[in-house]
């Protein structure tokens, strides 16, 4: 099983950030404003995801990259470290392999 981090841009212009289980499913739970977050904030697109073996490295991933300084610098400080993670895939949809560490 695997953890998801993900990052959503929302209609207002400012990043989402979460974890989840079921990536797919809880994309559409925010494109159908059922997540009170990004609910007024219609519609999102999925930036940037990855995922990782333990819901531990997920959450603190989730937990990092929301910090103010990670996200003023969004897609780069992501896609930097991104060392840590198993799969990771930006909008352009293009997946890219690292070393499986979570």
């Amino acid at each position: 099983m695997f953890y998801y981090t993900y990052v959503l841009m929302c209609a207002d212009g400012k990043l989402y950030v979460g974890s989840t289980t079921d990536l797919r499913r809880r994309f559409s739970q925010h494109e159908a404003a059922e997540v009170p977050s990004t609910a007024s904030r219609l519609p999102v697109r999925l930036e940037y995801y990855e995922a990782c073996r333990s819901e531990t490295a997920s959450r603190m991933r989730e937990k990092h990259y929301a910090s103010e300084s990670v996200l003023s610098s969004f897609p780069h400080a992501l896609l930097y470290e991104c060392l840590s993670c198993h799969v990771i895939a930006s909008r352009s949809g293009s997946p890219h392999r690292a070393r499986d560490l979570c």
